[in-house]
């Protein structure tokens, strides 16, 4: 299917990517710019959340700072006034009728029940108003708002309002129900406490630690199940003979059970006999043991709570230190520093759904407003030290890489050097040099067996400056030869035919031992030949390139070349290198990056992206950098630039210094096309997480 032109994907006509770290900073430039105008109630459910969860609105952060200390003032308040007006309570004698008339109802108790029980229904009457702002809640207006109703925390804010309603809809009656009236269920506004557990981490704690302990508390209950009816069952078949009214039944027994090994003591039921009393003691020594497991167990779980929360702290801080712009870690823990409440978490979901690709970039997740700054500067100190540590490591892993690179490059220039002299000596030896057959370059001289310069000692490991000169002048004498001899043999052959060519851009490719694309170990003119017939088998059919004069052929790797790229990941990042190097002569450097060869294995490809220029348009790059035309093309309407080696048939995305040089013009061997920003940040965001196999 053809595409418009703007929006087609780019070519690969260059094999070097630039160092592309990712930026944090343009994430959160993109979410700024691109932040949704909030409404009202979302603006009202963001402040009924808990407080740490606001990361943008200092504004809506402090309403939602001053509301959390209103309502827990106004719980604390309600618990005192429940406590002091319990005195007021009416009790009921053994009778059944109460001892005398009902206390006056305080005028002031009664405004301050009101005023609660008013503020606390708006509050409820919001959070079920604006809770359909929350992805969760978001599956209709009924149906969304009844499921917010039945979460645990908006079921306790419910039964916190129970008993003021219960309270103002009923009048107090000293008489009725036999003196529990309506001022005894003033003691119920004491439920509201529960509502605490919304505001801090702390109660989330509790409830973490003992679902993880869960399992080694039934056993510790388990336990406590079988000493207490052992205990009870021994303790009436010895008391019961001598005291048949104290121990009286097996109920009476456990309660005698549980009170000895809790050591409550009460003293409404003692054994009398030898054997009850050594029971008894054992028992009593037995709780002791028994109470001191749950301790351990729960002592052991905060432990490793508050473990978890410092060390997912410590990598928060770690990754700020290193300016990553937010954390590493990614963690559903409850226990996270600035996480949200459990009934009010909220996920800002919408941006991964509309900008996937800039959804992956983590944001910084604040600390909390309720964590003391003393517990964040040690360990804002330990992450500078643990970066200076970092960088230490990465300035010595770079330097043992550019010593064997180094290394690598001048066991190659001695291997040609060995070669050279071995061909110089060989007419002095009396061997015979077999001539050149320029008809037939495939029955060439036949190169003997190189000899491997092995450098084992210390002293080879290090040449002298002298050595290194005279190897690099050496090396760069053996590619010129080689280079001309390349040349010699190509000018000897005869005119290609066929519609497609092999331009001189791709022939680094078959030519070229140091470049870092994908490499073809494979006869130049078989392959062009291979590639035509190709060609004439699909009808002439090829895919639409980045502008009119580009076009793709993808074949399946008949020449074994194996892929020249892989993915970036943890294990291998601490390989990549860079340096600033050009394609051509007539190109600038640009910085690039690259694996080096002997640090990966690359698999066999799949498939060949033949990357096509129409002969108008080689040409005219071609004399943009003073290139003439080559003769042996004729009059082909297709020339092969680049071939890429790959495991998908279909189009991979352009590098984005490839697209830099095709915007430049033609004299940075690019082909003037403009720059589509949307592909550009597609490649940037392809090429971030990959980087070229280069030989060293």
């Amino acid at each position: 299917m053809n595409t418009p032109h703007e929006k087609r994907p780019r070519s690969y006509t260059e094999h070097s990517t630039l160092m592309s770290t990712p930026s944090p900073s343009r994430w959160r430039r993109f979410h700024a710019t691109h932040r949704r105008r909030t409404t009202l109630r979302q603006d009202i459910w963001t402040v009924l959340r808990f407080r740490s969860s606001v990361q943008h609105s200092s504004g809506l952060q402090f309403a939602s700072y001053v509301l959390e200390l209103s309502v827990l003032t106004l719980i604390l308040l309600n618990v005192v006034v429940a406590i002091s007006e319990s005195s007021a309570v009416v009790q009921i004698d053994s009778t059944g009728s109460t001892p005398g008339p009902a206390p006056v109802i305080n005028h002031w108790s009664d405004m301050f029940l009101l005023v609660s029980t008013i503020i606390f229904s708006i509050e409820y009457a919001l959070r079920l108003w604006s809770c359909v702002e929350d992805d969760r809640y978001s599956n209709g207006a009924i149906k969304g708002r009844l499921k917010w109703m039945t979460r645990p925390l908006s079921l306790i804010d419910l039964m916190a309002l129970v008993p003021f309603y219960l309270e103002l809809s009923m009048e107090f009656d000293a008489t009725q129900h036999g003196g529990l009236t309506l001022r005894s269920l003033r003691l119920l506004r004491i439920v509201s406490f529960l509502r605490l557990e919304r505001m801090y981490n702390a109660m989330r704690k509790l409830r973490v630690i003992f679902a993880r302990k869960k399992e080694e508390l039934l056993v510790v209950t388990y336990l406590t199940a079988v000493v207490v009816l052992t205990a009870s069952m021994l303790i009436f078949f010895l008391e019961h003979v001598a005291q048949p009214t104290v121990f009286s039944s097996f109920g009476v027994c456990v309660w005698w059970a549980v009170e000895t090994i809790t050591s409550l003591g009460y003293g409404d039921v003692v054994p009398i006999t030898a054997m009850g009393r050594v029971l008894g003691a054992s028992l009593a020594f037995w709780g002791l043991i028994l109470f001191t497991i749950p301790g351990a167990v729960l002592g052991s779980g905060f432990i490793e709570v508050m473990l978890e929360k410092q060390r997912e702290e410590e990598a928060e801080m770690y990754s700020m230190a290193m300016g990553c712009g937010g954390s590493s870690v990614k963690s559903n823990n409850p226990l996270f520093v600035g996480s949200f409440s459990d009934d009010e978490q909220y996920h800002d979901r919408h941006l991964d759904h509309e900008h996937p690709d800039y959804a992956a970039a983590p944001a910084h997740t604040p600390v909390s407003v309720a964590s003391p700054s003393s517990q964040t500067t040690p360990r804002i100190a330990a992450a500078k030290r643990i970066e200076a540590l970092h960088q230490k490591v990465e300035a010595i892993a770079a330097g043992q890489r550019n010593l064997e690179a180094q290394f690598h490059m001048q066991q190659q220039q001695l291997e040609r050097l060995i070669h050279l002299v071995e061909v110089a000596l060989a007419p002095t030896s009396g061997a015979s040099m077999q001539p050149l057959d320029l008809a037939n370059p495939g029955a060439a001289v036949k190169p003997r067996p190189r000899r491997h310069f092995i450098l084992g000692s210390p002293a080879a490991s290090t040449p002298s400056l002298q050595t290194r000169a005279f190897a690099n002048m050496l090396g760069a004498a053996t590619q010129k030869t080689e280079k001309a001899a390349a040349e010699t043999v190509e000018a000897a052959q005869p005119a290609e035919r066929g519609d497609i060519v092999l331009d001189g851009f791709a022939k680094r490719q078959f030519d070229d031992k140091t470049y870092s694309g994908t490499k073809l170990d494979f006869d130049k003119h078989e392959f062009v030949r291979k590639i035509n017939e190709i060609y004439e088998a699909s009808d002439k059919q090829l895919v639409d390139g980045y502008a009119p004069f580009c076009k793709h052929l993808f074949v399946p790797n008949f020449t074994g070349a194996r892929l020249n790229m892989v993915a970036i990941t943890q294990a291998n990042a601490h390989m990549l290198m860079s340096d600033y190097e050009a394609r051509t002569e007539y190109e600038l450097p640009v910085l690039s990056r690259w694996f080096p060869s002997h640090s990966v294995t690359p698999k066999v490809a799949e498939y060949l992206d033949i990357i096509l220029y129409s002969r108008d348009q080689i040409i005219k790059e071609n004399e943009a950098v003073d290139i003439p035309a080559d003769p042996s093309h004729g009059d082909a309407p297709w020339g092969i630039v680049s071939i890429k080696a790959q495991d998908v048939d279909h189009e991979l995305p352009m590098k984005p210094i490839t697209m830099m040089r095709n915007a430049v013009g033609k004299e940075q061997g690019g082909s003037g096309v403009p720059i589509d920003r949307d592909e550009y940040m597609k490649a940037v965001d392809y090429w971030r997480n990959h980087a070229v196999i280069k030989k060293m």
